[in-house]
């Protein structure tokens, strides 16, 4: 049962990689288009599209000293299933 649900996730990852890749595809031509015809933001009466930059401060361990580290880092809890093809013997 398990062998099945992940040769049908292997499909479906297959399957989604493919479609990441013309997905982005498309936002890339829509980006470039927007930038030369010097647009930040396109609205019609169907999809509004706007350009913008984001930017995060963020500083990791080695940027900050030991017991400022301590006492303001905050740990995060993250649950995740890892699968991966077992490497085939050759």
């Amino acid at each position: 049962m398990l062998s099945e649900l992940l040769a049908k996730y292997k499909e479906a990852k297959i399957l989604l990689e493919t479609q990441e890749k013309r997905v982005e595809r498309y936002r890339k031509k829509i980006e470039d288009q927007m930038i030369a015809e010097g647009r930040d933001q396109y609205t019609d009466g169907q999809w509004t599209v706007r350009r913008q930059v984001q930017q995060r401060m963020m500083f990791t361990k080695k940027h900050v000293p030991e017991n400022i580290w301590k006492q303001y880092a905050q740990p995060q809890k993250v649950e995740f299933v890892s699968i991966r093809e077992a490497q085939q013997k050759k």
